[in-house]
């Protein structure tokens, strides 16, 4: 029914030729969604945060290897047994972390868990971007309509006002009712370069979005894409949407992501000031000195163990980090909360905006028609004398007030349509 009325809306509020050429020659609508998220900065910006997240997971992940140095020092002194000391040495050292209480473990856990976040982001961000891109189309589409629908206007007020001059000098109409009929016309045209205005407007804006020298739209595009999301909410309810769109927000995952990040770098700072057992080795070759002094030679200094530490005292170090992981572990809850509350709202005023506006439409369409064959009427009785053409004035002004309703209550729904779909299912191929 709805795909019907998109139709026959295009056909009336369009001129044959402009649709044909738009359809044909002009980016469809799903083409641009996938344009704005290929050339949007901010994609890049999400991806640039997911690269950082990686490379701290290496980072982290270094802590679980081996960490192999190479030394070597040179210095000479005087020293109480010796004088003129000498210490040449040259090594290398190898120190591996057996064992920290899970510490390691914590870390490696919370850092893969901001890579999962940051992946999150890149499609919270794709999601974001293509709304804001789908907006604009639909804006551009419903201005390049309502500036059809105001030239149209124009051209029959003036038609008009020409007939008025012409009845004026027969004396077959009041001055006051030429006036009227001249101000409408003036009013019209003006209606007109505000709409060519607006309609300009946001073809730039859109040609921005999609980094584009100019950029025009396919109306048949979009009403497929409205008719396929209208298939697809008709067979649901407003709960199986809501539980849809919970299982695939991509700001729930991520603030879930970060709430065990941040659970286990709280772990991590806890533990932070147990032992460390580590096992090193190193292999030098020192100087020789004896009681005479270095002998030119060098000896072998190899050395193989097993380490315990403990920090006994960081200066409150340790418990500041703590805080620190605790207030970010808040703040990742807060976040998830309001992320989902957020969510249930968009869904849900989405939801009884289309179901209202569903209704409307086929009320501003059924009024849309009778008050067209209204004004046709009248404009028929005033050319044989038995209308005054103040009647059909305000018959015009009944009838195009309607369609410039209609259309933007269609366009609000389709925009609404398009803001479901991609809150609820994010964006498919």
């Amino acid at each position: 029914m709805h795909r019907a009325v998109a139709i026959i809306t295009a056909m009336v509020f369009a001129s044959g030729t402009a649709v044909a050429q738009t359809d044909q020659s002009c980016i469809a609508f799903e083409d641009a969604l996938a344009i704005s998220v290929d050339v949007n900065p901010q994609i890049e910006g999400a991806e640039a945060e997911r690269d950082l997240a990686r490379a701290n997971l290496l980072a982290t992940l270094s802590q679980d290897r081996p960490q192999v140095v190479l030394f070597a020092q040179t210095g000479e002194g005087d020293g109480r047994l010796q004088n003129n000391q000498r210490d040449n040495q040259v090594g290398i050292q190898l120190q591996q972390t057996l064992y920290n209480f899970g510490a390691n473990r914590m870390a490696r856990a919370s850092a893969q868990e901001q890579v999962q976040a940051a992946e999150y982001s890149i499609a919270e961000t794709q999601v974001r971007v293509a709304q804001e891109t789908g907006t604009a189309y639909l804006e551009a589409l419903r201005s390049a309509a309502i500036q059809v629908l105001t030239e149209e206007q124009e051209q029959y007020n003036l038609q008009d006002a020409l007939t008025a001059d012409e009845r004026l000098r027969a004396q077959a109409i009041t001055i006051a009712d030429a006036s009227q009929v001249k101000a409408s016309a003036a009013i019209a045209t003006s209606q007109r370069i505000d709409a060519t205005l607006v309609r300009d407007q946001a073809l730039t804006r859109l040609a921005l979005l999609l980094d584009f020298d100019s950029a025009c739209t396919s109306g048949l595009s979009a009403f497929i894409y409205a008719d396929d999301t209208e298939e697809v909410i008709e067979r649901e309810t407003l709960d199986s949407i809501l539980d849809v769109a919970a299982r695939n927000a991509a700001s729930l995952k991520r603030a879930q992501s970060q709430i065990r990040s941040a659970r286990a770098t709280t772990e991590q700072n806890r533990r932070a000031g147990l032992p460390v057992i580590s096992f090193q080795a190193f292999a030098a070759y020192e100087e020789d000195i004896d009681i005479n002094g270095p002998t030119g030679e060098f000896i072998t200094r190899d050395r193989i163990g097993l380490n315990v530490t403990s920090q006994l005292y960081s200066g409150g170090l340790g418990k500041a980090r703590v805080d620190d992981s605790l207030a970010r572990l808040r703040s990742a809850n807060s976040e998830l909360t309001s992320a989902r509350i957020a969510l249930e709202d968009n869904v849900t005023r989405a939801w009884v905006r289309i179901k209202a506006q569903q209704q409307t439409l086929e009320a501003l369409a059924d009024a849309r028609i009778n008050y067209r064959t209204q004004l046709d009427s009248i404009q028929s009785e005033y050319r044989i004398g038995t209308r005054p053409l103040g009647d059909v004035v305000q018959a015009a002004e009944r009838y195009y007030s309607t369609a410039s309703q209609e259309i933007n209550t269609r366009y609000q729904y389709y925009n609404n349509l398009f803001t479901l779909r991609t809150t609820v299912f994010g964006l498919d191929e």
